[in-house]
């Protein structure tokens, strides 16, 4: 890693030991699925979940071939140069009630651009942010982190960060998975339909009839913000957006962000002709630049201003993988970290971290978590 301008300060905070009481990081079935992806050598047989899992971890660098098989498309233009997104979207959300956008969920810049829609939205009224992810509790508390317990999402570090932006914003959280366990059994589709049905009715009774005039993103996954169901995408179910939009009266603005890589080097707004399949079936379409990689860590992550810094000697472990957690000095154990990095032995990987100062922690399944050290960065 090349020599950087970043003070650190290590400061060990108690005697070199490790914490008995503490729970392990993630949840059982993460990280039951982390180390069996661990046990497989060949990414190409990783599949979705194991994706979003490792992208949990910060290693998206392991299944990086598949975040660059998306095709490129054409921006949208004015006067020969690519319209700014953000300025696009909120002209468009002007007379919408709900912007309802979707993430791949193995991706985390896609919820590094809902981030940063979040404050050109608020400043138009936009004040519910509801998200498939949230739990029910995530509405009884409100610090100014993100809770580990408050989504299953939530515990990767930008989804985090987002949630964090929402929180300073002032946005009102509305939950609306659905929660209840299907009683379909083995019927995938009458569960699929299940589920649709039900997110688009917990919005409707949440946010459109509980508070008839108010403004929210809604932040999605995958095919749920598609305005019609595809038979190829989506079993021919139709979708939340869909639902929502004639039970609930309201033409959402929708956008869709995992299908299209961006041509250059920010995203961009997809000039697609008006009888393709994309643009019949969402009302914009972002493109996000392809992921590239340095050290191992996304490259983008840098320009939100995140510096690679080196995980401290001490936390290091020699022969066996660690899950190293960075989160800001004063937050406690339940806050979602700034970043989370799996390190398998031999690996030299850098954490990437805005200015401040955090406690890092490291965990083994062998020797629990590490005494924390302070890690200051200018």
């Amino acid at each position: 890693m090349a020599r950087l301008a970043v003070a650190l300060s290590l400061l060990l905070l108690s005697a070199p030991g490790f914490a008995a009481d503490r729970p392990a990081p993630l949840n059982d079935f993460v990280r039951q699925k982390l180390f069996e992806v661990l046990a497989k050598s060949e990414a190409s047989r990783f599949g979705n979940l194991e994706q979003q899992v490792l992208s949990m971890v910060g290693r998206e660098d392991l299944f990086a071939s598949f975040l660059m098989q998306r095709p490129t498309c054409e921006p949208e233009r004015a006067n020969g140069v690519p319209v700014d997104p953000i300025e696009t979207i909120v002209a468009r959300a002007a007379s919408a009630r709900l912007v309802i956008i979707n993430e791949a969920h193995h991706d985390s810049q896609g919820r590094a651009f809902i981030a940063s829609l979040l404050g050109a939205l608020r400043k138009k009224g936009f004040a519910f942010y509801a998200a498939e992810t949230f739990y029910p509790s995530i509405g009884a508390r409100e610090p100014p982190w993100a809770l580990m317990s408050d989504g299953f999402y939530l515990v990767e570090p930008v989804f985090g960060m987002t949630v964090r932006r929402a929180r300073a914003f002032g946005f009102t959280f509305v939950p609306y998975e659905a929660m209840v366990l299907s009683s379909h059994g083995g019927d995938s589709r009458a569960r699929m339909i299940e589920r649709e049905e039900t997110q688009a009715r917990n919005l409707d009774e949440r946010l459109l009839k509980a508070h008839p005039t108010a403004r929210a993103l809604v932040h999605a996954g995958h095919d749920h913000v598609f305005e019609r169901p595809t038979a190829r995408d989506f079993y021919g179910v139709e979708t939340m957006a869909s639902r929502l939009k004639r039970i609930g009266g309201a033409d959402p603005l929708t956008i869709e962000q995992t299908y299209y890589a961006s041509p250059i080097d920010r995203p961009v707004i997809c000039a697609l002709p008006p009888d393709s399949e994309r643009a019949a079936l969402t009302d914009i379409v972002i493109a996000l630049p392809p992921v590239d990689f340095v050290d191992k860590r996304p490259a983008w992550r840098r320009g939100l201003g995140q510096k690679p810094v080196a995980i401290p000697i001490g936390l290091r472990a020699q022969a066996t993988a660690s899950i190293v957690e960075a989160r800001l000095a004063d937050e406690p154990d339940e806050a979602v970290p700034v970043d989370r990095l799996l390190v398998r032995p031999g690996e030299t990987l850098p954490m990437l971290l805005a200015p401040g100062r955090y406690r890092v922690e490291s965990w083994t399944r062998e020797r629990g978590w590490s005494a924390p050290v302070t890690v200051v960065v200018d």
